[in-house]
């Protein structure tokens, strides 16, 4: 699943809580709505943490090579 699906999701789940809510549901299905909520963001975090450790290496082997052609340093 991708970034944007999980936003849909999370989008979704909320919607339904609020749903649920709004009619003044306080049984057990609100719960499992919030965790299920829950869930889908902590999927999205991983994801995001992903996307960002992925973004620094490259970022990080760029500059590497930067300084290595900059001093001569041949593979």
């Amino acid at each position: 699943m991708n970034t944007p699906e999980l936003i849909v999701r999370c989008k979704a789940h909320l919607t339904r809580i609020e749903e649920m809510a709004a009619r003044g549901m306080k049984d057990g299905s609100v719960l499992l709505e919030v965790a299920r909520f829950a869930g889908v963001a902590n999927v999205l975090r991983w994801e995001a943490e992903a996307e960002y450790e992925m973004a620094r290496l490259a970022t990080e082997t760029r500059e590497r090579a930067q300084r290595d052609a900059a001093a001569g340093v041949t593979q």
